[in-house]
């Protein structure tokens, strides 16, 4: 058995209970983290010391605002704890969602994940339930087939997940809870070869079904359908297992598009195994390679699974994948450096801007084959992306159809491609900095073993208008946030929307509402949604803002055109996402159509909606 230790201690000297009045009580003191930043600092210190010496915890689970510890704190920490594993001599983990490094720890994503493989081991904390970490009435559960495609998919990316259970005030576990687990259960006793102790591929998988995002971005997980695949891999490195997440009844092939012959050479694939319904049975499957993917034949289907297992075995080793990225040339895009969220860009001076609009700042690409393209100015058409080797730098050239033109790009996870010339395959796209604005793109040479990835994010073409028409006097439904571009008419800092409701293809993060509805929820600083309204009258309006929220921090403010018109409002703690409360603030606004931003200063806080009335 393994013991994992739950900690949230950060939280009594980090402002969990800034609402809390001062106290001369040397007991409440040290619980509501009055004693000051040393003492508070020694005792978060001493607690976990206390911990590690009475449990031999193996892992030990942090919640955020480490970062607020000091360094030093940390380190004593981590040093006490990897010290007293080794005279275990047993291995542990520390975990961590801020404040630490991947050096040290392991990244902890609660309720969410990656959108690809990461170099590092990672770990995610989820729920049985969609609505609670703890036990309620008329408890939420998630579907079996989400909770387990979740997991798929997450060990397929370098993953673990910790799953949340909540059993009832008397110990008990609920039916429905004992149903989800004995179903895991079962299905891992049959197909937990493709599971224990294997590894993630070169690839995490493939199909219509995404899953994860920034780290601190929270979504529910999916359910895949027969057109998804995710792969693991033995440690030995000569079994590949494909995992269908769906297998339609009359579906007789699938193509596992990712072993295409253009990606990988199967020439020493010795036999494709279907397990077939029970560990160790085996029925072989006749497959055929070609451009298209690697062609399976099914048989006719037998049984039913939460998922279905291929398993390729290889005399040797799995060959290595050519990562060659599939971009579609259609589209323009913006060529944003690293891990940043799209507010640099490349320019067509080869440095960072922040004027996406600009179409000089923007680029085409245009595909040669198998991962080769010409990157093209979207402004001047005939200016290139190319490499001069007598100067040895990164230049914009007219077009002349020579290879220091061209550029391959190679997928490097995680939404991160590394960009090579062809004429001079080690020499790579980099910036002569940390993304800032100013910045410079350079070229390197890659034989010193460093990769910079850059995204190449699709130039938005759509015109911000009206989702629904608004009026003030009137109400605003959160939810309803204009039709338009990231940045236009939202700004989240995820892609996807993490509730996976309502609109489903834009970021705004939308759930199900106990009012009735939607709200929005999952909400970061600086995040922000606008709203084309149309003021019948230059007046005073009281605006009443109907917010949930678990946090003494959560905050916002409301613009119209730009000009901040309440002030920082900070809102209450209603000890609940789903337990509202209102709150009230007078703003007045002139007469005709304007641009209202609601705009996060404070993370953690739910939007229903929105009523404006005419002040009397």
């Amino acid at each position: 058995m393994k013991i994992i230790l739950s900690m949230h201690h950060a939280y009594n000297i980090t402002g969990f209970y800034d609402a809390v009045p001062k106290t001369d009580d040397l007991k409440l003191q040290m619980l509501y983290g009055q004693q000051g930043k040393e003492k508070n600092e020694a005792f978060w210190l001493a607690k976990h010391k206390e911990i590690i010496d009475n449990y031999k915890p193996d892992i030990i689970w942090q919640d955020f605002n480490l970062h607020i510890i000091s360094q030093p704190i940390l380190l004593q920490f981590l040093a006490y704890y990897y010290n007293k594993a080794e005279e275990w001599n047993k291995p542990v983990v520390a975990t961590f969602k801020d404040g630490l490094n991947t050096k040290c720890a392991v990244l902890d994503y609660e309720r969410g994940g990656p959108a690809d493989i990461t170099e590092n081991y990672w770990l995610t904390d989820d729920a049985i339930s969609s609505s609670s970490w703890s036990y309620t009435e008329g408890l939420g559960y998630y579907s079996k087939k989400q909770i387990f495609h979740g997991f798929l998919d997450r060990i397929s990316k370098n993953g673990n997940l910790l799953l949340n259970i909540s059993p009832k005030a008397d110990g008990t576990i609920p039916e429905e809870q004992k149903d989800i687990l004995l179903s895991f259960g079962t299905w891992l006793k049959k197909y937990g070869e493709a599971v224990y102790a294997t590894r993630a591929w070169e690839k995490y998988g493939e199909g219509p079904t995404k899953m994860g995002g920034a780290h601190g971005v929270m979504g529910a997980p999916a359910e895949g359908t027969a057109e998804d695949v995710r792969y693991t891999r033995s440690k030995d490195y000569s079994t590949l297992y494909a995992i269908l997440l769906g297998w339609e009844k009359d579906e007789k092939e699938v193509i596992l598009k990712s072993l295409s012959s253009e990606r990988i050479n199967c020439g020493n694939l010795k036999s494709v195994e279907l397990i077939n319904g029970e560990a160790g049975k085996y029925l072989p499957l006749t497959f055929k390679q070609d451009s298209h993917g690697l062609k399976i034949n099914l048989p006719e289907k037998t049984f039913e699974e939460l998922a279905y297992v291929i398993k390729l075995n290889f005399d040797g080793e799995i060959p290595p994948l050519d990562n060659y990225a599939d971009l579609n040339c259609i589209p323009h895009y913006h060529i944003v450096p690293g891990d940043n969220t799209g507010s640099l860009v490349l320019g067509s001076d080869l440095t960072l801007t922040d004027k996406r609009k600009n179409s000089n700042n923007q680029w085409k690409l245009e595909s040669i084959g198998n991962g080769i393209y010409k990157i093209t100015n979207r402004e001047n058409v005939t200016n290139l992306l190319a490499y001069n080797s007598s100067s040895k730098e990164l230049v914009i050239s007219k077009s002349n159809e020579k290879e220091n033109q061209f550029w391959e790009i190679n997928d490097v996870h995680n939404g991160l491609y590394k960009i090579s010339n062809k004429q001079f395959p080690d020499i790579i796209l980099s910036i002569n900095t940390t993304p800032a604005d100013g910045g410079k793109a350079v070229v390197i040479n890659s034989g010193y073993n460093y990769t910079f990835g850059w995204k190449f994010m699709e130039v938005c073409e759509m015109k911000q208008e009206a989702f629904k028409p608004h009026t003030i006097p009137g109400i605003i439904e959160a939810e309803d946030f204009d039709i338009g571009c990231p940045g236009d008419s939202y700004f989240d800092r995820g892609a996807e929307n993490s509730g996976g409701l309502y609109r489903y293809n834009e970021g705004v993060d939308i759930e199900k509402c106990s009012a009735g509805g939607y709200n929005v929820g999952w909400t970061f600083t600086g995040e922000w949604m606008a709203y084309t309204v149309s003021v019948n009258k230059t007046a005073t309006y009281q605006v009443t803002l109907y917010v949930a929220s678990t946090s003494d921090n959560s905050k916002l403010h409301l613009e119209c055109d730009g000009e901040n018109k309440t002030g920082i409002i900070t809102l209450p703690n209603t000890a609940g996402f789903q337990t509202w409360e209102i709150v009230k603030k007078e703003v007045k606004l002139d007469k005709g159509e304007h641009i209202l931003r609601v705009v996060v200063d404070g993370d953690g806080l739910n939007l229903d909606k929105m009523i404006f009335e005419e002040m009397k």
